[in-house]
């Protein structure tokens, strides 16, 4: 166990803790040099749907990944 221990430390510093507070944070409207949080719930998802750079680079990253994963592949075993 004493092994483990840095190893859960750097993991939940870097990537827990970072993880629950975005959720936290992406369930407010936060106002970044403030005080101010208001809890909004899903708007903020809700946002993403009528938002036209979202899909946009939705589509761009699926494009990316479509071409990029299986010409690495390719790559790698040759």
């Amino acid at each position: 166990m004493i092994f483990l221990a840095p190893f859960l430390v750097i993991y939940c510093v870097f990537l827990i803790f970072p993880l629950f507070k975005a959720v936290f944070i992406s369930f407010h409207d936060w106002e970044l040099a403030g005080g101010y949080r208001e809890w909004i719930g899903f708007f903020n998802y809700e946002d993403l749907w009528y938002d036209d750079y979202f899909w946009k680079a939705l589509g761009n990253t699926m494009r990316f990944a479509a071409m990029a994963v299986p010409s690495m592949t390719i790559l790698a075993l040759l």
